[in-house]
């Protein structure tokens, strides 16, 4: 298995932050996943 990236399953970032909001952490989360995909 290689490393990914990072998934942020259950924590927000800080405002400023990757994942400040739900939204914007499903969308890292799923986009990450996906890349995984393509390794």
């Amino acid at each position: 298995a290689k490393y990914g990236g990072v998934l942020y399953v259950d924590s927000l970032s800080t405002r400023d932050g990757p994942v400040p909001t739900y939204i914007d952490l499903l969308n890292t989360t799923v986009q990450t996943i996906a890349k995984g995909f393509d390794q």
